[in-house]
């Protein structure tokens, strides 16, 4: 009984220690660096597919001035 009631109590710790730590991380840079990366590959993603959902449409219009880069 107390060894059941041990490691009922380290697995309690060992849950509190690994929400603490996905807690940081997700609080982190690293996982900011994440979430921007993440949100650029979607737009640019989603981007690509409405480009060619346009051109499949208006093949006969030019919409490349859509992918210059902006000037200063």
């Amino acid at each position: 009984m107390l060894e059941e009631d041990n490691r009922k109590k380290a697995d309690e710790e060992v849950g509190a220690e690994r929400e603490r730590a996905v807690e940081a991380f997700m609080s982190s840079k690293v996982m900011e660096h994440i979430k921007i990366a993440f949100t650029q590959e979607a737009f640019l993603k989603g981007f690509e597919i409405c480009m060619r959902r346009i051109m499949k449409k208006f093949p006969n219009m030019d919409l490349y001035f859509l992918m210059e880069k902006l000037s200063d």
